[in-house]
């Protein structure tokens, strides 16, 4: 969850929603969520933001397989 303060920063690199998704998912080596909150939050600050930006971030790993939905076609047993 975030404030428009990241989103309308700068040239606006963050309102682009894949430009986001990477820098939490494909960014970094170590994959560490407090990574990319610190280099989002530091583009905020060098673009001098105008605007708080506020960034909140939780990690939860789930041990369950994923539900299907109900009406999942028979025969296909996962997504593409």
């Amino acid at each position: 969850m975030l404030t428009d303060g990241i989103l309308e920063c700068g040239d606006r690199y963050y309102e682009v929603a894949t430009n986001l998704y990477e820098e939490f998912f494909m960014q970094f080596d170590d994959s560490k969520l407090e990574s990319s909150v610190k280099h989002i939050l530091k583009y905020v600050h060098e673009n001098v933001g105008r605007d708080s930006a506020t960034l909140i971030c939780w990690e939860y790993h789930n041990s369950f397989p994923a539900q299907l939905p109900s009406d999942q076609p028979r025969g296909v047993d996962r997504f593409v």
